[in-house]
């Protein structure tokens, strides 16, 4: 992406005989656009967006319209899988609040959104607090903060993806400098409406009545879909405010906070803290979040003492550094030894694992001893050398 220069648009658009109204108001988008951010990509129109994206003029206008609620092929093809939380519990009939929903979108709406994405948000920034979804940050420099604590906090979101809806993101774009019809159809472009089962909207989904283009006109609001790819982005970014005042608030009780996507955690190596301040602390906590639009998820919250063994992001955080679970280390020891038996290999153990594929769960695998290797370097390789000692059958 070239960076925007106004002297330079300006030559460029009088040579073209470009009217001096459309000129002076495109100055005005990309100026604004690029004092908030010297990196994002101004974007004039609907039509200049379809350019920049390879994208036509009229499927952009199809995909904001959202008549995917009225046509058979829709904008998004939609899967469940189950919580982390869920698959933990045994003997438990999965209802629907067990289940996450991830909204995978069609070709040219996954296009124009990795486009949004790549040049316009990641060119924004988050909180200092959030962790999530950057390139200079990953899971262990994330828990590296709450190391050795004394005390930890820990908040779950409730829906949080669900919880962020159009309008705020239109407002992000606004904040941001684009126009207010161009951010009314990049909001509609990121987001997706949900009534995915009988009585499952809400009251606030229905549309503000001063968020509203007579073109586009329908009778509920979008949220962020899980699934798309400037979902992630736009998490960070609509969260900043919150993120503000829950550090504030973390600062006066002499706590550090970070927040990865939907997980908040708080952590103190201060040795006169209390469980009631910890307890008062959360409480504020929760009236911040309900502020902001967000409904904490009550049966997730934890207040660990110090002695108690700390997790954060699945890494123990008790020690000077992060460091990998037994939990973990046995299931990825289980895997290698049943691969590597010579009765069962990885084909009958992926079937008793009940993976789809062997190359589901070859990828799967891979992917354990990755993240192992990037937290402990030691063990990681040890278990790279056992995994290239497994013999696959389409090898």
């Amino acid at each position: 992406m070239k960076t925007w220069h106004p002297q330079r648009y300006k030559q460029l658009a009088k040579k073209n005989k470009t009217s001096c109204i459309v000129i002076d108001n495109a100055l005005k988008i990309g100026t604004s656009v690029t004092d908030n951010s010297n990196s994002a990509l101004p974007v004039f129109t609907l039509a200049h967006l379809a350019k920049q994206s390879k994208t036509s003029v009229k499927t952009l206008d199809r995909l904001i319209s959202r008549k995917e609620l009225d046509i058979e092929k829709p904008n998004y093809r939609v899967f469940t899988i189950k919580k982390k939380s869920a698959k933990k519990l045994k003997n438990k009939t999965s209802s629907v609040t067990d289940l996450r929903y991830i909204c995978v979108p069609c070709k040219e709406l996954h296009n124009v959104q990795s486009f949004i994405n790549k040049n316009i948000l990641c060119n924004l920034n988050s909180h200092k607090s959030v962790v999530s979804y950057k390139k200079e940050s990953n899971i262990y420099d994330a828990a590296l903060f709450h190391c050795e604590s004394k005390w930890l906090i820990k908040i779950d979101i409730k829906d949080f993806f669900d919880s962020i809806t159009e309008i705020s993101v239109y407002r992000l774009f606004r904040s941001t400098g684009y126009s207010p019809l161009l951010s009314f159809q990049m909001a509609r472009l990121c987001t997706r409406v949900i009534p995915r089962r009988q009585n499952d909207v809400s009251k606030k989904t229905n549309v503000n009545k001063n968020y509203s283009f007579k073109k586009y006109n329908t009778k509920y609001t979008g949220s962020l879909p899980q699934g798309a790819p400037s979902s992630p982005i736009l998490s960070n970014l609509v969260g900043f405010k919150m993120d503000k005042d829950i550090e504030k608030l973390s600062e006066t009780y002499g706590f550090t906070y970070t927040r990865y996507a939907d997980d908040l955690f708080l952590s103190t190596i201060n040795d006169n803290v209390t469980r009631m301040s910890c307890e008062e602390l959360t409480f504020r906590m929760y009236e911040i979040l309900k502020f902001h639009g967000f409904e904490p998820n009550l049966s997730k919250t934890k207040i660990i003492p110090p002695g108690a063994r700390k997790v954060v992001l699945g890494l123990i955080v008790n020690g000077i550094k992060p460091k990998l679970s037994k939990s973990f280390k046995s299931n990825l020891l289980q895997h290698l030894h049943f691969c590597n038996h010579e009765n069962i290999g990885p084909v009958m153990h992926a079937k008793h694992k009940r993976f789809d594929s062997i190359i589901g769960f070859k990828n799967h695998l891979k992917g354990l001893i990755s993240y192992a290797i990037q937290i402990d370097k030691k063990f990681g390789n040890e278990m790279l050398f056992k995994f290239k000692e497994i013999s696959w059958p389409f090898e």
